[in-house]
């Protein structure tokens, strides 16, 4: 299975209420499951039950640290995955089918890939190339050299 981490523009990606909620009702589910009310878990936490509750209800403006984080995920049995998926920080696990990229709605790749839908698999295998050319370099902070490009001929041996 792949997965992506959320990217913002900023650098610092601000969970947004919605996500916030969405985190609630994952621990909040949790709780149920394992028979934990609000104080009960905020005992374990050491944390106040004020704590618990808003952050049960989505009202928190800031996210648990790594330590609550933790503390959370070993009290509740709730994998950090699903927690990280749930407050924004991961795209949910896609099937790993040899692609490692997430694509949402109104992302402009999307008319790539309509293009590229009446191609034949030799096509798409060096567009594939390149695009992993491309993130490669763009990773490492350089810009494509004339070197990089794939050559056609090594790109049709597959």
């Amino acid at each position: 299975m792949q997965s992506t981490l959320s990217i913002v523009e900023s650098g610092i990606k601000i969970p947004t209420m919605n996500e916030m909620q969405r985190f609630g009702k994952l621990i909040e589910d949790a709780m149920r499951k394992r028979g934990i009310v609000g104080y009960q878990l905020a005992s374990m936490l050491g944390k106040q039950q004020s704590w618990v509750s808003r952050l049960v209800n989505g009202q928190n403006s800031n996210p648990p640290d790594p330590y609550d984080f933790d503390q959370l995920s070993r009290t509740l049995g709730v994998s950090k995955r699903s927690m990280l998926e749930a407050i924004g920080y991961l795209d949910p696990e896609v099937p790993d089918a040899g692609v490692a990229y997430v694509i949402h709605e109104g992302d402009p790749r999307v008319a790539i890939l309509d293009l590229l839908a009446e191609e034949t698999d030799e096509g798409i295998g060096t567009v594939a190339q390149i695009v992993g050319l491309l993130n490669l370099h763009s990773r490492a902070g350089a810009g494509v050299e004339e070197s990089s490009k794939p050559n056609r001929d090594q790109s049709n041996t597959g």
